[in-house]
């Protein structure tokens, strides 16, 4: 490995020191070592003059966008030109005035929202918050999905003695009402039946009858609608199918039809003994996460039961510790995985090969989440980055890892002057090239804005801590000057410098250095032998560094 070049003792060297690095924290906590909040690196490679440049931008702020009421941010999506925002117990419809489409039985917790399409009812929004469900048009009709309603009638026996005609079945039994049917006479039998009201609050099959026509002997028998309640609010659609799970089972939908759901359509993904906790898919693959393993399945359009069936050969032996972190983003699965082998990392699914992402410096962070059920991510691109978000609750820390840099950092929200988990746990997107984030608990919708600098009303903390440097030597330093290599600006900006020389456990006093001078730099930095700094930035204003540029003499001893 190449090491910088030794100075020679008593004569002054000038050197540039890389801001840029990756995670390298001794344990979980973020007291100590390397770190990036609200500040990514990015790298400019120049082929044809074998260079390449290194820059640490300040992340993109939020712009308000619209408030919609008070409560948990549940979920957010972009729909018929509109945005649909869950906000506690009700479902927004973006307007002038937000319109309330759903109301919630709860207040908290994911609720699956999903784009669908069907030959017969057109594109629609899929709405699920696990113990019920709904779909929306795209001329705003809410229609609830019932366990409780008829899913259909069959002609059994066509009887004889009929008068000719049309007439109304009967319903009776079954604990429900108001279902209502329709069945016709020709050549003095019964030759078609008809559903035109599918009831609801039946619990078991009702016994139809043909009460009018004068003939005798037409029976007919039905089946109802078997959504399976409750399942996991993590929908996904694929040919025409929505499939929800529910234990170690996934069902599907009728085709073209998500109101509708057929008792046998389910599959059971029991290659390994452990239930589902998440559903996506991969290009035209359903992939169904478990536990402790993961399984893909495709569209075999199998004439009875689920059109699923399953992928034998690309079975993965390891699970999903956070379900609601399950990002499908581009060409790629992001997940947070475990195992029988114990500990957490994050990968990249491409295709059917999984991908590691994390490092063990990364994975003492996340195996110090104490409970990843909790846990929230989504994918975002942004200044040309495509960023995958993770929301470590309990730790009080979001996790991003940078799939174009492959490189991790943080982002935070402003605490009364501290780094909080990033509050914002949901996108949408609207196709404008800006991704709009939900608050998870004040109900607004923010655009993630590269021109905004603060969010909203707060200010963005900066904070880069670099590992400790020692020139290659433990011999003594003296620093002359610390200059900081980075964009000039022509109104007031500045940053806050400070050092340790004990290992993170003692910080110099805040040296405050203006970005709007030729030669940003401080003087008389002191002796040291091994050295980190970090640097803060906290106003409403951009940033964009290089390196530092330190002067320093070293000593003989």
């Amino acid at each position: 490995m190449a090491q910088q070049q030794r100075s020679t003792p008593g004569v002054p060297k000038v050197t540039r020191l890389p801001l840029m690095g990756a995670y390298s924290n001794r344990g979980s906590e973020a007291s100590k070592d390397q770190r990036f909040v609200n500040i990514f690196p990015e790298t400019r490679k120049v082929e044809q003059l074998e260079n390449t440049k290194i820059f640490l931008n300040k992340r993109p702020g939020l712009s308000v966008y619209k408030d919609f009421g008070t409560g948990e941010g549940r979920g957010a999506i972009y729909f018929n030109n509109k945005f649909y925002v869950a906000v506690g117990n009700t479902l927004y419809e973006d307007g002038v005035t937000p319109i309330s489409k759903i109301t919630f039985t709860g207040s908290t917790g994911h609720v699956g929202l999903l784009l669908g399409n069907s030959s017969t009812l057109g594109d629609y929004l899929f709405v699920t918050e696990g113990t019920n469900a709904w779909i929306i048009n795209t001329s705003g009709t809410v229609t609830q999905i019932l366990d409780s309603s008829i899913h259909s009638i069959t002609l059994t026996a066509a009887g004889s003695g009929y008068t000719n005609g049309t007439y109304a079945l009967s319903f009776t039994g079954g604990g429900g009402t108001g279902a209502a049917g329709t069945y016709t006479v020709s050549g003095n039998v019964v030759t078609s039946i008809s559903l035109t009201s599918e009831g609801s609050g039946y619990t078991s099959t009702p016994t139809i009858g043909f009460p009018s026509g004068g003939g005798t002997g037409a029976t007919a028998g039905c089946s109802i609608n078997a959504i399976p309640f409750p399942h996991i609010p993590v929908p996904i659609f694929i040919d025409g199918y929505i499939a929800l799970a529910k234990g170690s089972d996934v069902y599907t939908c009728d085709v073209d039809n998500p109101t509708k759901w057929t008792a046998s359509n389910f599959l059971s993904a029991e290659m390994f003994p452990d239930p589902i906790v998440a559903l996506s898919r991969q290009n035209n693959q359903a992939v169904v996460l478990g536990h402790n393993s993961i399984e893909f399945f495709y569209d075999a359009a199998n004439a009875a039961g689920s059109p699923l069936s399953r992928n034998d050969s690309t079975t993965i032996q390891m699970g999903c510790a956070a379900p609601y972190a399950v990002i499908g983003n581009e060409k790629y699965i992001f997940y947070v995985s475990q195992s029988d082998s114990g500990g957490r990392a994050a990968w990249l699914l491409d295709g059917f090969q999984p991908k590691k992402v994390s490092d063990e410096y990364i994975e003492r962070i996340l195996d110090a989440e104490v409970d990843m059920s909790d846990c929230r991510g989504f994918g975002v691109r942004t200044k040309g980055h495509l960023f995958y978000v993770l929301n470590l609750k309990t730790s009080g820390r979001t996790l991003v890892y940078d799939s174009d840099e492959k490189l991790w950092h943080e982002w935070s929200s402003n605490s009364a002057g501290n780094h909080a988990v990033f509050q914002c746990d949901y996108m949408a997107d609207n196709s404008t090239g800006a991704a709009h984030l939900l608050h998870s608990s004040n109900g607004t919708l923010y655009k993630l804005d590269v021109n905004c600098y603060t969010d909203g009303t707060d200010q963005i903390n900066v904070e880069l801590i670099t590992n400790r440097y020692d020139m290659d030597t433990y011999h003594r330093k003296f620093m002359h000057s610390c200059k900081i290599v980075g964009d000039r600006y022509s109104t007031a900006n500045s940053i806050n410098l400070q050092w340790t020389n004990d290992d993170y456990q003692n910080w110099s006093n805040v040296k405050q250095i203006s970005l709007t001078d030729d030669f940003p730099a401080f003087q008389r930095l002191g002796v040291f032998r091994r050295r980190a700094f970090k640097i803060t930035h906290n106003s409403d204003n951009p940033l964009r560094l290089e390196s530092l540029e330190v002067e320093y003499t070293e000593g003989d001893t």
